[in-house]
């Protein structure tokens, strides 16, 4: 007999995989249109979830994601083609869950470079004065810098050029994981300790942290790994690698390159 606590997590897995397969169709489709010959390296394959036993995940993905699975979901394990995209359909998975902070991020690689990212955070307010209005898409460009828009607006609204700003010893704050699983927190206390950081540090999951920073709703991300997040296996680690791709459009952001 299950446990309540099994029962609660499989039907976390159960959204967390259907979220992850909807973004992912809609994002597939899209750039199946756009770029055809264009490689996609995704977190899902869609061999899963042909495997799966009856229609139920695949009927429910088509409702959330409309007509995107007539597009081919590529994936590949070999050697990258010299241009691809990389994309990671949730980051975030907790705070996906607990309906915070979670992000979609894609990115354009050409010849091992990183040349756009896009990150978009449904949850995320669109600035730190405006709370109960949310919903950011972050958009960086090799040469133009990085941009912010709104996730939903009634009518058309002009990207917002975003550049890093500079912070007094007085406003300066950290930008730093919900989960003490994912950075050594008390790592983090020292560092402010040592640098007179008086201010509370803000804590969130998921990418959205670089939107965030590079808007200025922080002034410093710090992330030591833990012992447990240091040890991955070397597929994780690979896998990791593509999807910390999308933060270019911080160093685009910073040094307009």
């Amino acid at each position: 007999m299950s446990s309540p606590y099994a029962a609660e997590k499989q039907v976390a897995v159960a959204a967390v995989r259907l979220g992850d397969f909807s973004a992912q169709a809609v994002i597939n489709t899209i750039l199946g249109r756009t770029s055809p010959s264009d490689p996609i390296i995704g977190e899902e394959d869609a061999a899963d979830m042909r495997a799966e036993s009856g229609t139920a995940l695949p009927n429910r993905i088509v409702e959330l994601a409309d007509e995107p699975l007539t597009a081919p979901s590529h994936r590949s394990y070999g050697a990258w083609d010299q241009r691809f995209w990389t994309l990671d359909p949730i980051d975030g998975t907790k705070g996906f869950l607990r309906g915070e902070q979670y992000a979609v991020c894609l990115a354009l690689i050409v010849d091992s470079r990183v040349e756009l990212g896009v990150i978009g955070c449904p949850n995320l307010p669109t600035s730190s004065s405006s709370p109960d209005e949310r919903g950011c898409v972050f958009v960086a460009v090799r040469h133009q810098g990085a941009y912010q828009l709104p996730l939903s607006a009634s009518s058309p609204t002009p990207p917002t050029k975003l550049t890093i700003p500079t912070f007094s010893q007085d406003t300066l704050n950290f930008l730093e994981s919900v989960e003490k699983a994912h950075a050594k927190l008390s790592f983090n206390e020292r560092v402010a300790e040592v640098l007179g950081v008086k201010r509370a540090p803000t804590r969130m999951d998921s990418r959205a942290k670089y939107g965030a920073l590079v808007r200025g709703d922080g002034g410093v991300y710090l992330r030591m790994p833990t012992g447990n997040h240091a040890n991955k296996r070397t597929s994780q680690k690979i896998r990791a690698h593509f999807k910390l791709q999308p933060v270019a459009f911080v160093v685009f952001a910073g040094t307009q390159l």
